[in-house]
């Protein structure tokens, strides 16, 4: 069961990252394991259960990689991760980003909704404007608005702004995806000026509560070093760790 959870993860975060705009790079035809963004998210990747040979043609291209990409190593899958991170390493890139695979089995949660907090579904364009604003504040790097003003009334994601109570500006955002019976979890950030608060944690136990009641079994994310004991408060489990590699300047 494990390792269909596993997969259910990987499926739910790269299935967003289509969503978002990766196809198949130039490199490669018709693919079906292989994937690029054309701008963020910046990521290029080979899935996690694809062949050996496979892998070795995905490392034979790394030397052609535009410099903002970033490449996961999943950390499921011991052979390829091995030689994929050999290859990067080889190729002068590096681990930038760290990420815990974690998921939480809705049927034994027991949080409770949150009351703090007004927590409302981004439908218009000046709201689009607003989530990305926020959320390139609290993660400290510019999101592309025209990437996420083609995701509001998509029937499988929710784009959330959160406010403090009688409070006009928005501090927090989320993004939620869903993939059959699994609800992903991504973009959960606060800006730095509402941060120490506990919105976050406020804001999961919302989306938690939401998943039950339209019936989710699953709910998964990839947590940050911060956000990673959040999350183990709410009763996730670790399935992962992914590790991003991005090329060095020089």
């Amino acid at each position: 069961m494990n390792a269909i959870l596993q997969a259910r993860n990987l499926n739910n975060l790269t299935n967003l990252w289509k969503k978002l705009g990766a196809q198949p790079p130039a490199f490669v035809s018709d693919s079906t394991d292989i994937f690029q963004s054309p701008s963020w998210p910046n990521r290029c990747w080979l899935d996690a259960f694809a062949s050996s040979d496979r892998v070795s043609h995905f490392t034979g291209q790394i030397k052609h990689f535009p410099v903002r990409i970033m490449v996961p190593v999943w950390g499921i899958n011991t052979q390829q991760d091995e030689e994929l991170e050999a290859e990067l390493r080889l190729q002068g890139f590096a681990p930038t980003l760290l990420q815990t695979g974690m998921y939480l089995d809705l049927n034994e949660s027991s949080n409770t909704s949150e009351n703090g907090l007004t927590i409302y579904k981004v439908t218009t364009p000046t709201q689009v404007t607003e989530w990305t604003r926020v959320a390139s504040a609290a993660f400290g790097y510019a999101i592309d608005e025209t990437v996420i003003a083609r995701l509001p009334g998509q029937a499988d994601i929710e784009l959330l702004l959160v406010n403090e109570k009688n409070q006009p500006q928005a501090i927090a955002t989320a993004l939620l995806f869903a993939t059959g019976d699994t609800i992903g979890v991504h973009m959960v950030g606060v800006a730095p000026h509402g941060r120490g608060k506990g919105i976050a944690m406020q804001l999961m136990q919302f989306i938690i509560g939401q998943a039950k009641q339209q019936g989710y079994a699953y709910m998964t994310l990839q947590a940050s070093p911060a956000g990673e004991g959040i999350y183990r408060k709410l009763g996730f489990q670790q399935q992962f760790v992914m590790r991003s590699f991005k090329r060095t300047p020089g």
